[in-house]
């Protein structure tokens, strides 16, 4: 509940702040130029596909905020132009690698379809008055496919959606505060500051005047990658946060009792009964405290670590059982551990008899038989400390370990204290490191309109021999793909225009070579971005075929 509602009200109150800053601007004002251009309230404005919310009274601030720190910001962003760079190659090779992984795992899926034999295995968990659950799991060393998308309630689960939200509006926010700054560096101020909703993506924008065209290339690489920048610079906080031990403060060593579950797969039959926070004290009772990996090793053998023990049971109540395969529901085979020659299977419910710990065979006295479930049920124990911490709640997985190891994740760590904020708190960070690092790589790949596009054109433009042309459009400098129409009606008619304009009035040599040189920058401008888009719909689209192939 926590993890919903927390950022739930966190974006309430990011929204109620922003709602009212442009007010708080036109009172707190330092100047009377502020007081002058500053106007209350934000305007909203719509499209067939886009709802926009936007304001002017904050187009002052990113000058009086850098206006003291001009030369040392100057040399700040400077970093970050030759970042963009480096960002923007890592961006166009991680693109074609993601492309490369996730049509790799089409393929093997589609293979694993053509097979005769099944490859699925049916993987079934009980729990304590609960019905019997199912789950069709591909094999774990099937391909999963590269990079993969944080999709709400199918990678990641529905309840994260809020602290996505919230960590990705407080990376756009930051990210358009650099575009702000570095243009408020050349002494341009923006036109204005939009909140968009574009076929229900989400995304903020900062639009510039046309001027910013006729800025030298390198403020123009400066503006362009100083969005990314701020991305890149959360991501290093955070990492350097990380590794300077501040969990420390939060998190306490609690390997001793066991292992604490961190993440469970939504998707997963185990999400219901297993929970973020509780301890795992034993698989098959193999204690896992201690400081060896108990869980990875056990997990990904074969080996039984409780062979030979079992559970007793009356003779002549084992014996009056029905006998194998069973039919009944919530029923599984067991056998006698001790018969030399093996008898007959007999089927038995798992639950109470499994809910303790298995004991020593053989059992004290005759009229007891030592049992256990068949090898063919391939059944494991999970062990989880209760919330009395006073007994354990036992939850049974019958398949392959490594559906186990896959869909939960463990670690030695467990809160210090308040353990779902802590929680939360952590998750949120997470989310914001994230989606930082994703928008500084995505937004500096060179798709139309993006920061990526606006980079390369800076920097195909840093030997030419005359500055590039002004449009006749503000221009929109924003932290997502989406855009609406006219923003790429604008960033077309830039295109064109720049052609136009630089091969009028040169008839001489000099205007000659120009032209020529206008043109193939274009051309190769316009070919890398078409590539890129192919190859962006071409992930897009093996995600697609690799979620239809893995639901039927």
């Amino acid at each position: 509940m926590l993890e919903t509602f927390l950022p739930i009200f966190l974006l309430a109150g990011l929204f109620y702040a922003l709602r009212h800053l442009p007010a708080w601007a036109s009172v707190h004002r330092r100047t009377r130029r502020l007081s002058q251009l500053a106007e209350a309230g934000w305007t909203f404005e719509y499209s067939r596909k886009t709802v926009s919310v936007y304001t002017t009274a904050l187009n002052p601030l990113p000058k009086a905020c850098v206006s003291s720190w001009q030369r040392s910001l100057q040399r700040v962003y400077d970093l970050g132009s030759v970042a963009g760079g480096i960002g923007g190659g890592m961006a166009i090779a991680g693109g074609l690698w993601a492309l490369v992984s996730v049509w790799t795992a089409v393929w093997a899926e589609a293979r694993l379809h053509a097979m005769e034999t099944p490859v699925v295995e049916e993987k079934t968990v009980i729990k304590r008055a609960v019905q019997l659950l199912t789950e069709t799991e591909f094999d774990a060393k099937v391909n999963t496919g590269g990079l993969e998308p944080l999709i709400p309630g199918v990678t990641v689960p529905l309840s994260h959606f809020p602290t996505i939200l919230l960590a990705l509006v407080l990376n756009q926010l930051l990210h358009e505060l650099g575009h702000a700054f570095a243009a408020a560096l050349d002494d341009v101020s923006p036109s204005r500051l939009s909140f968009n909703l574009h076929i229900f993506i989400p995304s903020m924008m900062v639009s510039f005047p046309s001027v910013v065209d006729s800025l030298p290339p390198r403020s123009r690489l400066r503006l362009a990658s100083s969005g990314p920048w701020h991305n890149l610079l959360i991501w290093l906080c955070i990492v350097t946060l990380t590794i300077g031990g501040m969990g420390r403060l939060f998190w306490v060593d609690m390997s001793e009792n066991g292992r604490v579950v961190q993440t469970v797969k939504p998707l997963s039959p185990l999400a219901d009964h297993i929970r973020p926070g509780m301890i795992v004290t034993h698989l098959d009772d193999v204690f896992l405290g201690g400081t060896e990996d108990v869980w990875q090793s056990y997990l990904s053998g074969d080996e039984i670590g409780d062979a030979g023990r079992g559970w007793c049971i009356e003779k002549t109540a084992y014996e009056a059982l029905p006998l194998a395969p069973c039919v009944a529901p919530g029923q599984i085979a067991f056998h006698e551990t001790l018969e030399t020659e093996r008898s007959e299977d007999r089927c038995l419910a798992p639950h109470p008899i499994l809910d303790t710990p298995s004991g020593p065979c053989p059992c004290p006295g005759l009229r007891w038989a030592c049992v256990r479930p068949t090898p063919e049920e391939r059944l494991l124990r999970i062990q989880l400390e209760g919330r009395s911490r006073r007994r354990e709640e036992v939850v049974l997985w019958a398949g392959d370990r490594q559906g186990v190891l896959q869909d939960v994740k463990v670690d030695t760590q467990g809160a210090r204290f308040a353990g779902g904020l802590v929680r939360w708190v952590t998750l949120f960070v997470d989310y914001l490191s994230t989606i930082a690092l994703s928008l500084f790589l995505f937004n500096l790949l060179p798709l139309p309109g993006s920061d990526g596009s606006h980079y390369l054109q800076a920097l195909l433009s840093l030997r030419s021999r005359k500055p590039a042309s002004s449009g006749a459009y503000p221009k929109p400098f924003q932290a997502t793909l989406s855009s609406s129409s006219k923003h790429n009606a604008v960033g077309t008619s830039m295109l064109v225009d720049e052609v136009s304009d630089e091969e009028e009035g040169y008839e001489d040599e000099e205007g000659k070579r120009r032209g020529v040189e206008v043109r193939w920058k274009v051309r190769l401008r316009k070919g890398i971005e078409m590539g890129m888009v192919a190859v962006v719909l071409g992930w897009v689209a093996g995600w697609g075929m690799l979620a239809l192939l893995r639901s039927s």
